[in-house]
């Protein structure tokens, strides 16, 4: 006989929220393998003793964690979900007739809360991967990567000074009123006669306005910026630069024109990985246009001194290779696999004789040329932020030098310049030339590119979700975060549930079965 199911509406439910949700649910073992009720007292001095009481902060990061774990960027459908589906709702602690804390809600709570709590979550999944022996803390690897603001190119607009000195004061006080005399006139220094200007001083007027239909988008890559730099001045389209625009939607998103990205607004995120089982032992935000070589020591720093890391090595790209950071980490005892620009070991430019071509006589304080000619020591030279040996050689031997197309460009002289960091970089190089570089560059890979990659695809880091870097870092610890959790429950349920669990049991399981058979045969033998 066939069936027919007809939906009928109850008065009365018997519903447990414990029983529907499944034994094996993912959130039952994150609860039972991260707890988290050290944030209630963390947070305290946040809230008032007085007033209605507020969601649980616990709850807060628990959401925040969910959608991190699922890659639901939009809070609208986070509480959504939540309020649909039955694990999650286990998971915060709401029955099924409890209403869910609203969207608006979340995001004031997070505000609230700031950034310093989500440091805080990111170094307890840290330590916790710690103390599971996840993290061998001998070597790591760093990378950056670009993340596309929350704004669009549309919303760029000149950076402009709306009043002049004086007419800010006229407004100021005529806002302000103030009992007393006038205030004085306020002149300019580049008003003042005689005053030496170095630039021209730019006249009180807007720039060229840029059409929201229409954004500029041919880029002069040379120059980094946005714009149509060939075309004469009557049909120009205005160049878009970080030094003359800014965005109002997002005043501190970096505006960035590669030949290998498309121009966008975008913000920096950097992980920093751990080789033992790639967990995430730092993670930071930076504005697009900081520079990787100004944040890598202070990393290495941090992970030495909140998680006692020994840091034995460590592997980033090119955007760190510089010699005063190689000096750095020697001093630090830190074995560096970090390649640097080409440029470092030419002389004179692209296509020309390199440093390696040059033979360095110690005991004389001398280069010699390919051709067989001196170069004597002649200075120290230093410019912000390079300093080097200058070597030269006779105007002489520079026009008689039968290579000196291949040698140099200089209408007089034949400098060949060292940088004092030279030793520095051709210990790197040996060492890139070394077995452990190949081991360090998959190291590299399969850490911090896998990590951001991983975030891009499943956790929503392909796009910054609020604006601001301190927002913004907020996203990246959490994500980072939501990836330690994540591989510390996985690498729980394999010791206690999983394979590694089986391997462990079954040495005791065959010892308990060689015992038992033993005593069986003992007490055979004596009956007998």
């Amino acid at each position: 006989m066939q069936g027919k199911k007809v939906s009928q509406s109850k008065l009365f439910f018997r519903f447990s929220l414990e029983d529907a949700v499944p034994a094996d649910d993912f959130y039952r073992e994150l609860e039972k393998a991260v707890d988290l009720s050290w944030i209630g007292p963390k947070v305290a001095h946040c809230y008032s003793d007085i007033g209605r009481p507020s969601i649980d902060p616990e709850v807060i990061v628990k959401i925040e964690l969910i959608g991190y774990l699922e890659g639901i960027t939009s809070e609208r459908a986070l509480m959504r979900q939540i309020a649909d589906r039955l694990s999650p709702r286990r998971y915060i602690g709401y029955d099924i007739d409890e209403a869910v804390p609203d969207h608006s809600t979340l995001s004031k709570a997070r505000d609230l809360l700031g950034r310093d709590l989500f440091q805080e979550v990111f170094a307890y999944s840290v330590r916790l991967c710690q103390a599971a022996g996840m993290v061998g803390g001998l070597r790591v690897s760093g990378d950056r990567t670009l993340v596309k603001a929350n704004a669009s190119l549309d919303s760029l607009e000149p950076r402009l000074v709306p009043y002049s000195p004086q007419g800010f004061l006229e407004r100021l006080y005529a806002q302000n009123p103030a009992p007393g005399p006038e205030p004085a006139p306020v002149i300019a220094l580049s008003e003042q006669p005689d005053y030496p200007t170095l630039l021209p001083v730019a006249a009180d007027t807007a720039l060229p306005p840029i059409s929201p239909a229409t954004p500029p988008t041919p880029v002069d890559f040379a120059s980094g910026q946005v714009g149509d730099a060939g075309s004469s001045p009557a049909t120009a389209k205005p160049l878009l630069g970080n030094a003359t625009h800014v965005s109002a939607s997002d005043p501190e998103a970096t505006l960035v024109a590669r030949p290998d990205v498309k121009p966008m607004l975008a913000y920096s995120a950097e992980p920093w990985s751990d080789a033992r089982a790639g967990v995430i032992t730092h993670a930071d935000a930076f504005t697009a246009a900081t520079p990787e070589h100004t944040t890598a020591t202070r990393a290495l720093i941090q992970q030495r001194g909140e998680f006692g890391l020994a840091l034995a090595t460590m592997a980033y790209d090119k955007g760190c290779g510089q010699g005063r950071l190689y000096r750095q980490w020697r001093e630090f005892g830190i074995v560096a696999f970090v390649p640097h620009q080409k440029y470092v070991n030419s002389t004179s430019g692209p296509g020309l004789y390199e440093l390696k071509d040059f033979a360095y006589d110690a005991q004389r304080n001398v280069y010699v040329c390919p051709g067989g000619k001196e170069l004597k020591y002649s200075c120290l030279k230093a410019r912000w932020p390079t300093a080097g040996h200058v070597w030269q050689a006779k105007p002489s031997d520079r026009e008689a030098c039968a290579s000196r197309a291949k040698c140099t460009k200089a209408s007089r002289y034949r400098n060949l310049k060292v940088g004092i960091y030279q030793p520095y970089y051709e210990t790197m190089d040996a060492r890139l030339a070394g077995p452990g570089a190949r081991l360090a560059a998959i190291a590299r890979r399969a850490g911090p590119e896998a990590k951001f990659a991983e975030g891009k695809q499943w956790q929503g880091l392909d796009r910054a979700k609020y604006r601001g870097p301190h927002k913004f870092k907020g996203q990246v610890l959490l994500t980072a975060a939501a990836q330690n959790i994540k591989k510390y429950v996985k690498w729980i349920w394999r010791k206690t549930k999983g394979a590694g669990h089986a391997r462990t049991i079954a040495p005791a399981l065959l010892l308990a079965a060689i015992r038992r058979l033993r005593q069986t045969l003992t007490a055979r033998t004596i009956r007998l």
